[in-house]
């Protein structure tokens, strides 16, 4: 999930993400941010020990370059990407998998 400037969504992402499959692996990859995205990510993973999230900070820059590192770190079979302004309803992603 790549995530620049969107420390008021976070939270979102866990409230709304349904796990699918074998379980569902949350990848936060923050660009850069001038908010406080990366604290906001920091305080969402802790606060839902339940959930599978990692978080990285990017140390290139761009959606693409974010979206490379989160590939790489992944370890599911399949790879979705979410952007974290939540544009894409998070509840819709079942449904892009049938």
């Amino acid at each position: 999930m790549p995530a620049r400037n969107e420390e008021g969504n976070i939270a979102s992402v866990f409230d709304r993400l349904p796990e699918m499959g074998g379980g569902t692996e949350i990848l936060f990859v923050e660009g850069h941010s001038k908010d406080g995205t990366w604290a906001a990510i920091e305080r969402e993973i802790a606060a839902h020990p339940e959930r599978r999230a990692r978080a990285f900070q990017q140390t290139g820059k761009g959606k693409g370059d974010a979206v490379r590192l989160g590939f790489q770190e992944a370890s599911g079979d399949v790879l979705m990407i979410l952007d974290a302004d939540l544009t894409v309803p998070p509840e819709d992603l079942p449904a892009s998998t049938r």
